[in-house]
């Protein structure tokens, strides 16, 4: 039974990393790219603020971890163009029993106050 030569394998993977590392730097990749990030970290607000207010002290309405750590360490460290994903978490974790302008004007507030906080750091 033939098998394929170990040059081969290692020259097919080498071009699938050139391929990649091309793609990666076109403006569809970057866009792939910052797509994926943006809704792996929307993804994952919702589940840390929930667990933030699971924390919360049982006489008292204040929290552990605030909603907002979650929005300013990844602003901090991925950088501001993050934000729409701040924003669509806001929205995701927001307490949508209260009216929508309501909802939306705390979002608004809550990724300003976030924006603010990260650029600050």
């Amino acid at each position: 039974m033939d098998q394929p030569s170990l040059n081969v394998v290692a020259g097919t993977r080498g071009r699938t990393r050139q391929r990649l590392a091309t793609w990666r730097f076109s403006f569809l990749g970057r866009l792939a790219l910052y797509v994926a990030a943006v809704g792996a970290l929307a993804a994952a607000y919702p589940p840390a603020a929930r667990l933030g207010v699971a924390l919360a002290y049982e006489e008292d309405w204040s929290t552990a971890l605030s909603r907002a750590v979650g929005g300013i360490a990844a602003l901090f460290l991925f950088g501001p163009g993050m934000w729409p994903a701040v924003v669509i978490g806001q929205l995701l974790a927001a307490d949508l029993e209260h009216p929508f302008g309501a909802v939306i004007a705390q979002t608004l507030g809550n990724t300003i106050a976030i924006c603010v906080a990260a650029a600050g750091l």
